[in-house]
């Protein structure tokens, strides 16, 4: 099966490519919400310049891209 196709089933069912093909087991979706753990401790005043900072890099690579 050519690859536009498993992605597109990928997408459809919202399920990741390794699951689509059986490479594991768990049910990864597709399509997942940005999440940075961050280590125990982490100083909550501090959680906004580590936005920041993912926000620049976010907007550094959609200049690069685009």
């Amino acid at each position: 099966m050519p690859d536009n196709i498993k992605l597109k089933l990928a997408k459809h069912f919202n399920v990741s490519l390794d699951y689509l093909l059986g490479a594991i087991d768990e049910e990864i979706p597709l399509v997942r919400e940005s999440r940075i753990d961050l280590p125990k401790g982490f100083p909550p005043e501090e959680i906004p310049k580590v936005q920041e900072y993912i926000r620049l890099i976010v907007d550094a690579g959609k200049r690069k891209r685009g």
